[in-house]
């Protein structure tokens, strides 16, 4: 995974946008009104906490079940404390990497969500006596591009 240092929040300019009221269905188009119920600003959508805001770009195939796929920006949140299920940012063994923080009797580990026919190239990460994990922020948000920009 690579990292994307945090951008600057102070000062930013808003750019807030129309949010259409009526649901898109990813179907069949629905004769729905245009009825704008306000504008949204993405940031304030995404961001609880900017000072404790950063983004990662994710690299890789382990988390595709969770909805991260390798090129998406993920927006972190330094200041929540994960819970059991939380995809978090853990730097382990010197790496950093993104996976789902889970508890169970024995402890902490974390867990991959691959696509089912891959889950077997992933292992959990368990921990051992000596062994530091340090949690460095939970994903909040999942950026995709769908398309290019020409």
């Amino acid at each position: 995974m690579t990292t994307t240092p945090p951008a600057p929040l102070v000062g930013r300019t808003a750019v807030p946008r129309p949010l259409f009221q009526d649901p898109c269905p990813a179907g069949f188009p629905s004769p729905a009104s245009d009825y704008v119920e306000r504008a949204l600003d993405l940031n304030e959508l995404v961001i609880s906490d900017p000072a404790a805001t950063y983004y990662v770009r994710a690299e890789g195939r382990s988390e595709m079940r969770a909805g991260v796929w390798s090129g998406d920006l993920l927006v972190i949140n330094a200041a929540l404390i994960p819970a059991h299920g939380d995809l978090v940012v853990a730097f382990v063994d010197g790496e950093h990497t993104v996976k789902r923080f889970c508890r169970d009797r024995t402890g902490v580990y974390l867990a991959p969500d691959p696509l089912p026919e891959e889950a077997h190239r992933y292992a959990e990460i368990r921990f051992s006596d000596g062994q530091e994990l340090l949690i460095t922020g939970v994903v909040t948000h999942v950026i995709r591009t769908l398309r290019r920009q020409p």
